[in-house]
Parts: C-alpha cells; sequence; structure tokens
C-alpha cells in the first residue's frame, strides 16, 4: 500500500464552506498524485460535526457535485477525533479490492458559537456528558493520574507545548505558523481544569487534508504503508481505573508493529495525538516507545524535539498544526509522508526512513496507528 499524493490545507479560519475546503484538498491530492478523478475507485470520507456544526449529513453525495458524472462508492467515516485515522485504516483494507482510493477529511469548527457542545457529543453521553465530564475535565483527570504516579509537573506539560509551537512555527500550514509562542506565555496562560492551562489544549480550527493511495509503487515519491492497525475501547470514562493505561493503544501499536515487522526503536519520526499536553507523553509510553514514567524524562532531555533521538510531532501536532476533528488523522499520516519525501522544509526531520503517525477518539475509544517507511 502506497501514499502517492497528498494535500493539506492552511489550518485556520477560513471563509471557505466545509464541502469547499474538501474539494480543494482532493483536487491537491490528485495533483501531487498526477492523476485525475476518474482515476479513482472509491472515496472514504472523515467528518465528525457537519451535522450539528453545519446542518450537512451525506458529505459524500456533496462532495460527488463537485465532479460531474461521478458516481463511485463514497463512504463516509465518522470516530471522534479518530475519523481521519479510521479513513486510512479502511483504505488500506479496501486496496486488496481496489487499485486506487482517495481518502479525505476535514471539518468546520469556527461557523458555531456552540462548538464545545457539539464536540461533547464524542463523549459517552448517559454517563460522562451528563456528571459535566467534557473533554478538558477529562484530560485533567487523566494528567493528575500522570503527575501523581510518576512526578510529572505542570512545566514538563509547558514544555510540551513549547516544542510543539516551536514546531508549528515552521509550518506553514499550521494554525500557529508564524506565532511565537514562548514558555513564559504558556506558563502564565489561564487554567482551563487544573492542571491543564489554556496552551495545554489544542486548537480547535477549519481545515481538510486528503491523501491518494494505491495498492503499487508509482513514483519515486510514493510512500509505503507497511502496518495499519485500529483497536476500540469503551468512552465511559468512569469505567477507567487508570486513565493512563491504555490497552486499546498498546493492542493497535502491537498489532502496526507486527505487520510492520519492526519494533519502537526502528521508528525515526511520529506524529502521535496530543489533544491534551500530557497526553502527548501518556502516549509515548503506552506506544512502547519508553517505558512507563519515562516519558517525563524523555521531555527534560530534549529526546522527543525535532533533532532528538525521537522527533515527536514536528508538524506541531494537534496543540500548534491545530486540530479539525475530521481531518486531523489524515493530515497526522500526511505529515509523516511528507517527511519521508523529505520535503518539510524548515521543519524537516534528517534522514528519516521510517514514521509512525498515531490518531485517538475520544480518551481513548478508538485508536489508530500507522508504520510508514521510504
Amino acid at each position: 500500500m502506497y501514499i502517492t499524493g497528498l494535500s493539506v490545507s492552511k489550518f485556520g479560519q477560513t471563509s471557505l464552506t466545509l464541502p469547499e475546503m474538501m474539494f480543494s484538498a482532493i483536487e491537491g491530492a490528485l495533483k501531487d498524485a498526477a492523476l485525475e478523478i476518474k482515476d479513482i475507485e472509491a472515496i472514504y470520507v472523515s467528518n465528525n460535526l457537519s451535522a450539528s456544526s453545519n446542518n450537512q449529513c451525506h458529505l459524500g453525495a456533496v462532495l460527488a457535485g463537485y465532479f460531474p458524472g461521478l458516481h463511485l462508492p463514497i463512504f463516509s467515516l465518522e470516530a471522534a477525533c479518530g475519523g481521519g485515522g479510521v479513513a486510512v485504516h479502511q483504505a488500506c483494507i479496501s486496496l486488496k479490492h481496489y487499485q486506487r482510493v482517495l481518502v479525505v477529511g476535514g471539518e468546520k469548527m469556527s461557523v458555531s458559537p456552540d462548538m464545545l457542545y457539539f464536540v461533547a457529543g464524542d463523549a459517552d453521553r448517559e454517563f460522562d456528558q451528563r456528571e459535566g465530564l467534557v473533554f478538558p475535565a477529562a484530560g485533567a483527570l487523566a494528567a493528575s493520574t500522570y503527575m501523581q504516579k510518576y512526578g510529572a509537573t505542570m512545566h514538563d506539560f509547558a514544555l510540551v507545548s513549547y516544542k510543539n509551537h516551536q514546531n508549528g512555527n515552521l509550518n506553514p500550514n499550521a494554525h500557529f505558523f508564524g506565532k511565537d509562542v514562548t514558555m513564559e506565555m504558556i506558563e502564565n496562560s489561564k487554567v482551563i481544569c487544573s492542571p491543564l492551562r489554556l496552551f495545554d489544549c489544542s486548537a480547535n480550527t477549519d481545515g481538510a487534508a486528503a491523501m491518494v493511495m494505491e495498492r503499487g509503487k508509482r513514483t519515486h515519491r510514493s510512500i509505503q504503508i507497511i502496518g495499519s492497525a485500529f483497536a476500540t475501547n469503551h468512552i465511559n470514562f468512569a469505567q477507567d481505573r487508570d486513565p493512563t493505561d491504555r490497552k486499546e493503544v498498546q493492542k493497535a501499536a502491537s498489532d502496526a508493529f507486527r505487520q510492520a515487522n519492526l519494533t519502537p526503536k526502528d521508528i525515526q519520526v511520529a506524529e502521535i495525538h496530543d489533544g491534551f499536553t500530557p497526553v502527548e507523553l501518556i502516549m509515548l509510553e503506552n506506544l512502547s516507545f519508553c517505558g512507563r514514567g519515562e516519558a517525563v524524562k524523555w521531555i527534560r532531555e530534549g529526546r522527543t524535539s525535532r533533532t532528538g533521538s525521537l522527533p515527536v510531532n514536528p508538524s506541531g501536532g494537534l496543540k500548534a498544526c491545530g486540530h479539525p476533528v475530521g481531518a486531523t488523522g489524515i493530515r497526522q499520516v500526511a505529515e509523516i509522508a511528507t517527511q519521508l519525501r523529505g520535503e518539510a522544509g524548515a521543519r524537516q526531520v534528517a534522514n528519516a526512513q521510517t514514521g509512525l503517525a498515531y490518531n485517538f477518539g475520544s480518551l481513548v475509544g478508538s485508536a489508530i496507528v500507522h508504520i510508514l517507511r521510504k
């Protein structure tokens, strides 16, 4: 399975509608692959919030309207923040049947003052939402548990934020591109839900991403997907005795590494879902890059910086690149492919040959891991 074309929009508030953003991303990915829409056999669409925030369902058929005469199958997928990763995973499976498919994801999050209410719908309605356990509260509970178990501090979380903002400042598509965010700004930002500050939380934004995926290698810029795994768990946070021990993440990672015939030590660059900064540390451990409690040492020593032993989130991550929910999982895989192509510009990780993208939905209902090779 190969990625032969990709396109990521500029993340940030835009006057474009959601279908217009997604259409533009599709056109960009087709151009990058030197193909036309008639060459595609199926499309996988990721979106989470359009029905509630834009009053628009059935996005596959809406997108078909941008391509007159298009009658191929278009599948719509939703898995909260993990929809993009699930779309890529489903596309990988479909390449046993098709020769060439396209994945696209997008979100328009600047359209409604009620967006936080809509996002809360990705939590368990019966057990969590009604008790006020929205995502910042759930993230804060996970952060507090991690601090208690391993001695992490709010300063450690600020180091994650600072690293990702440094990277995002080099990414022209990032929400925070060209914005110099300092440690002082991060540590002086207001507390949202203790111990999480404003700059520990990812940025809701507008954006879209698309990729062309093929069964075989067609050009020298094609990047191979050698592992694709997806695991699911409940999203009732009250059932989690230890929110830092993520069995579904461990399973998805184990399955992906087994498919790729690689170990975590073989990975040279990673995009790790960082909806909240402590989550990046927690997931580093659950993906088996380091032992329990060791991610704190890694961030303090700079191991996850762009020039460290395992560069994490060179794009800026969800924190600084931004988090248009339906697009994120595709954007993460596209970033790894861009890095392996050697086309990441100022944020390029030197000599990267292998990479991993980890995307999740809710905390954590869907865990999706992709491993790529140049």
